[in-house]
């Protein structure tokens, strides 16, 4: 559960390369949206799950900084490179990116499935075994290991695949938050 007191910390943190009169102005913000909230009788982390993420925030008013800053200059080539760099991105993520990574989610969704299944006959080998006659306990109980031993593989397996994949997601998603920085400096 994060406070107000860590939410507009992780919030200044974010903003830490905005210039200091602008940074103050937005914590100032959100500080007296917090501080009413509370008047009304909400609780702190509704007000923080109500909000969003503060990396969210943080991006969407760098975002805005640097919209409004073209505007201002009147630099046509950045705004239009600042829109373009953005509306790409959304574009090359919806038409290229989604549907491989829904695809591999459900790919690792069915290889837990899998490892959940292998431990699950395991057990009713295991079961099946005891409950039938001596030759067949015997090989109940070789099958139970043998499930058991390629529960283990796939189970070890997966978790390395599902490590891989959120590390992959979480450098592709950091990729784009840099690129959207910069196209707003």
């Amino acid at each position: 559960m994060t406070t107000g007191t860590q939410y507009l910390k992780m919030l200044e943190h974010e903003l830490k390369d905005v210039p200091e009169p602008l940074r103050r102005e937005w914590l100032a913000d959100y500080t007296e949206h917090f501080r009413l909230a509370i008047e009304n009788g909400q609780p702190e982390a509704d007000i923080c799950l109500e909000l969003g993420d503060p990396r969210d925030i943080a991006r969407e008013l760098k975002l805005n900084m640097g919209m409004e800053k073209a505007v201002k200059s009147g630099s046509l080539m950045q705004l239009s490179r600042a829109m373009l760099i953005g509306t790409s991105l959304g574009v090359f993520n919806l038409l290229f990116v989604l549907a491989p990574f829904i695809a591999v989610i459900a790919v690792i969704i069915s290889l837990w499935a899998v490892v959940v299944a292998l431990f699950g006959s395991a057990l009713l080998a295991l079961w099946g075994g005891f409950v039938q006659d001596s030759h067949s306990g015997m090989a109940g109980i070789s099958l139970a290991l043998i499930t058991t031993g390629l529960g283990i593989l796939f189970g070890v397996l997966t978790k390395a695949l599902t490590r891989w994949f959120v590390r992959g997601t979480s450098r592709y998603l950091q990729a784009n938050r840099r690129l959207i920085q910069e196209s707003s400096r």
